[in-house]
C-alpha cells in the first residue's frame, strides 16, 4: 500500500501509507494511534520520516499533496 511512492518516486512505508489516506485528514497522532493500534510517538515519527521524504513542512501539505494525488482508501 505504498501509495504515495506511485505517485512521486519516494518511497513510503506501508503505516505511512495509511496515514496519508486516513478519513480524517486532520486527525490527531493520537486518533491515528488509535486507528492503527500504535503508539503516539510512532505516529510522530511515521509523520516526520513522510516530511522529510517528500520535502514538505506540515500536514496542510501533505493532505493537498494526497488530494492533488487523488489518495483515497477504495
Amino acid at each position: 500500500m505504498s501509495l504515495a511512492c506511485r505517485y512521486c518516486g519516494v518511497e513510503v512505508s506501508t503505516t505511512g501509507a495509511q496515514m496519508v489516506v486516513m478519513p480524517e485528514p486532520n486527525a490527531t497522532s493520537n486518533q491515528i494511534g488509535e486507528v492503527l493500534n500504535i503508539s503516539t510517538s510512532t505516529v510522530k515519527v511515521h509523520r516526520n520520516n513522510i516530511y522529510k521524504k517528500l520535502d514538505i513542512t506540515g500536514q496542510t501539505e501533505l493532505i493537498k499533496l494526497a488530494l492533488q494525488w487523488n489518495l483515497s482508501e477504495d
